[in-house]
């Protein structure tokens, strides 16, 4: 297992499905992100007004996440750049620390 202590950031944004490939195009002409992950996933407990007829049936509403590291130093620009190129969108965003990262390995076999 190899780790390192962290002093990035993980921003987590949940976004409106209709905004997903813009989002992406946009994380993926910047300079500061090497790499982020993505899936779809259902909100629940959303207030009824901010519900569709369809997604109130359904009592859960469609969203896409995307979950960026960033390090810490840069967190404040980057979501002013975030706001400023998405601002009023129906984008909502969650940060949280990374405390260790790493990778799990397989230990090497023993020679004989």
């Amino acid at each position: 297992m190899t780790e390192t202590v962290s002093s990035a950031v993980s921003v987590t944004l949940s976004l409106a499905p209709t905004l997903e490939e813009r989002i992406i195009d946009w994380l993926l002409d910047r300079e500061d992100i090497e790499t982020f992950t993505g899936f779809t996933t259902y909100s629940h407990g959303v207030a009824s007004g901010e519900l569709s007829v369809a997604e109130q049936v359904k009592g859960r509403r469609h969203r896409v996440e995307l979950r960026i590291e960033l390090e810490a130093d840069v967190l404040d620009g980057w979501l002013a750049a975030l706001a400023e190129a998405f601002g009023g969108a129906d984008v909502s965003y969650a940060v949280t620390p990374i405390l260790r990262s790493g990778r799990l390995r397989r230990p090497a076999p023993l020679s004989t």
